[in-house]
């Protein structure tokens, strides 16, 4: 009955040249029903047919593919291997002849040969297709529709579909051929020196952050316990020592100024302001003595060193600007760090305004304090690079974090590093913060960079309980609280800690 309707209905509408599309169109028919009788009855249509309908192509592959499956013995994945797989998908309503009901027809339709395989395993699979169906009433003439109309019913037919597998397994396995693999033949041969540019206008910064100078006294015997890590801050001035940078920076809160923070105090921050500003003098003049004349040298207020200032402006502002009797308006005033601390007979440069202080290595690195923090680093990195657009060495979150951000251009793309060196305070919950231990890290930054628009290269130095390895060194750091009293004058200073 359908082969009786592709003769008659379809085929002489291919003979005139017509597509899948055309023929539809003309039957007033769906595609698909055209698409799926031209498959069935792929074998009925003429050569000169595919050589000259639009469609002919489509034709002559499905043509070819089927004539393959027809005349294949024994379909398998690999054909010289031992253990293969043959399968086969029929509808219900499948002429006879085609049919397969049990594993001995799916065996002799492909030609299994018995005595050289055997059968695994075999699944049958079944699954529904719905086809959509309308309703015509429709009269021909001479192939064409000259009257009628044809409509959707909303209706679908739903014919099932099975598919049988079967995995086979030669009874004799064959030798399976591998290619042969060549082993790799060592010649030895004479190494060539490297071609190493040892200077090519690369300049040098050593970088440090947080050190957060302070103490706690004891109310019994006076003695005072830091909040900065001395034997930390020893292993950075060995460093700096063996070094020489071109540029010595300090990213700020350097001195806790425990006595001047907004939050909550307690007796044991009373009378820390003093030996505090003393032994962080110490430590800038060690770090510059150690980094030389030539170094470059600057200090960048951070958020606890402008407690100070914060609490002169809120209480005390009209002495926010006095300076000594014979000084420039350039100098610093009489009530702020810079002054405390000397710094410009140090050699170093005092950057305020936080939280924008900022000093520029090159034209590609800026170096600030930082404002953010965050319980996610990286996203602190993130803010900042896109704040700035070029490679950021900050402070303030007393973690080490190196960060790289590629951004695409037209001519390459260009990668910008957020750069946070650590901290060198105390981590065993003894500086007040929020809660006891933050999961804070010790650490310094070493910056390579060429100046303008040029190279940079960011190396951190991580500092594990009083020791670094830095440059195939082991670097320890020593307490230096007896010498530190000695030289400061403050025997406080040299006595054991009592964290109160």
């Amino acid at each position: 009955m359908k082969e009786a309707r592709f003769r008659e209905k379809i085929l002489p509408l291919y003979e005139k040249g017509m597509d899948d599309a055309e023929v539809a169109e003309s039957l007033g028919v769906y595609f698909e029903t055209v698409k799926r009788y031209r498959r069935l009855y792929v074998d009925l249509i003429p050569d000169a047919v595919r050589e000259s309908s639009r469609v002919g192509r489509r034709i002559s592959a499905l043509t070819q593919a089927h004539k393959a499956r027809k005349n294949t013995a024994f379909q398998r994945e690999n054909e010289n291997a031992n253990r293969s797989s043959i399968q086969f998908t029929m509808q219900a309503d499948t002429e006879d002849q085609a049919r397969i009901v049990s594993l001995d027809d799916m065996l002799r339709a492909f030609n299994v040969d018995t005595e050289v395989w055997k059968v695994e395993k075999w699944v049958v699979n079944k699954w529904e297709v719905g086809i959509g169906r309308g309703e015509a009433d429709i009269t021909w003439e001479d192939g064409k529709i000259t009257k009628g109309h044809m409509a959707r019913s909303g209706k679908a037919n739903v014919s099932p579909l099975f598919q049988i597998k079967v995995w086979l397994i030669r009874k004799r396995p064959i030798q399976i051929e591998y290619p042969f693999v060549t082993p790799f033949r060592t010649h030895i041969r004479k190494l060539q020196e490297p071609k190493l540019s040892r200077d090519g206008g690369i300049r040098t910064a050593f970088v440090w952050a947080d050190s957060q100078i302070g103490f706690w006294r004891d109310d019994r015997t006076g003695g005072l316990t830091p909040l900065h890590d001395r034997k930390a801050l020893d292993i950075g001035r060995q460093i700096i020592q063996e070094l020489h940078p071109d540029v010595l920076i300090n990213l700020g809160d350097d001195n806790d100024m425990t006595m001047l923070s907004k939050y909550e105090k307690t007796v044991h921050m009373v009378g820390t302001l003093r030996p505090a500003i003393l032994e962080q003098g110490y430590w800038l003049e060690e770090y510059a003595l150690a980094a030389g004349e030539g170094a470059t040298k600057k200090y960048i207020e951070g958020n606890h060193d402008s407690r100070l200032p914060e609490r002169i402006n809120e209480y005390m502002m009209d002495i926010s600007e006095v300076r000594r009797r014979d000084s420039n308006i350039e100098d610093p005033p009489i009530v702020s760090l810079d002054y405390w601390l000397d710094l410009g007979n140090l050699g170093y440069e005092f950057i305020g305004k936080y939280p924008n202080g900022e000093y520029w290595l090159n034209e590609n690195i800026v170096v600030i304090h930082g404002d953010v923090a965050l319980k996610n680093e990286g996203q602190v990195a993130r803010n900042l690079l896109d704040r700035y657009r070029a490679c950021v060495v900050f402070g303030h979150i007393h973690k080490q974090v190196l960060f790289p951000k590629t951004m695409v251009r037209q001519h390459g793309n260009v990668t910008y590093y957020a750069f946070s060196p650590g901290c060198t305070c105390r981590l065993d919950g003894i500086v007040p913060a929020i809660r006891g231990r933050m999961g804070w890290q010790q650490g310094f930054g070493i910056i390579h960079f060429e100046p303008g628009n040029g190279f940079m290269h960011f190396e951190p130095v991580q500092i594990y309980n009083g020791k670094a390895v830095w440059r195939n060194v082991v670097v320890s750091g020593e307490d230096r609280r007896g010498k530190i009293a000695e030289i400061l004058d403050y025997p406080s200073l040299g006595h054991d800690d009592v964290w109160c």
